[in-house]
């Protein structure tokens, strides 16, 4: 009796095929989580916040006087420790 080889010219693409699936697995969960957990908005809240008022105040816990108070505000002085003056070089 003859025993015949038995063919793997598909095996390749089934793993490759596997291995796709897997990923878009990986993938799906990673956006459901985004969704689910709010990381979308706590990943951008920097962007939005800080950097933000880095841009406008100067300092990126800084607050101007258009938000009701001058914290941490580099040319406003409200007598607390809060308060900071920057000073530029003219050179």
């Amino acid at each position: 009796m003859v025993l015949k080889k038995r063919r793997q010219a598909g095996q390749a693409t089934f793993e490759y095929i596997l291995l796709l699936i897997i990923l878009l697995s990986a993938y799906i969960a990673f956006v459901r989580s985004l969704t689910t957990f709010q990381l979308g908005e706590k990943m951008l809240k920097p962007i939005q916040e800080d950097y933000k008022n880095a841009y406008q105040v100067g300092h990126p816990k800084g607050r101007s006087n258009d938000e009701g108070t001058s914290e941490n505000h580099p040319r406003a002085e409200d007598g607390g420790m809060n308060s900071f003056r920057l000073f530029i070089n003219p050179r």
